[in-house]
């Protein structure tokens, strides 16, 4: 079986990475249209990424999680997060950081920003 559609297990790590003052604020105002949100969430799908949504109890809030699937390319094993205080903005988190990043994210053990206690979004 291919590594698209594979229902093999990897260890995954999360990425360190949260973004700045001038980042989060340019976040805020990224407004994406839903067209616009639709056609990005192809476009990471077919490049092999997945979704998830759900409340964080770590965070106490709510959560968005990306990773690749299978074991190739450059995210593969990683977990980038983002947050927010709804679903649909903690997806605006994720996807800015990912854009951010220009999709290469950090190794696992490479922190880059502080992790901001309260949800400002």
């Amino acid at each position: 079986m291919s590594a698209k559609g594979s229902n093999a297990w990897t260890p995954k790590n999360f990425v360190q990475f949260e973004l700045d003052d001038k980042q989060n604020k340019a976040c805020k105002a990224w407004n994406l249209t839903l067209e616009e949100l639709d056609d990005l969430l192809f476009k990471l799908s077919d490049e092999d990424y997945q979704f998830s949504l759900r409340y964080d109890s770590y965070g106490k809030c709510e959560g968005a999680w990306m990773q690749k699937r299978g074991d190739k390319g450059h995210n593969a094993g990683l977990i980038l997060a983002g947050r927010g205080s709804t679903p649909l903005k903690a997806l605006r988190n994720l996807l800015f950081k990912h854009s951010v990043l220009d999709g290469e994210w950090p190794a696992p053990d490479v922190k880059i920003g502080e992790r901001r206690i309260e949800i400002d979004d």
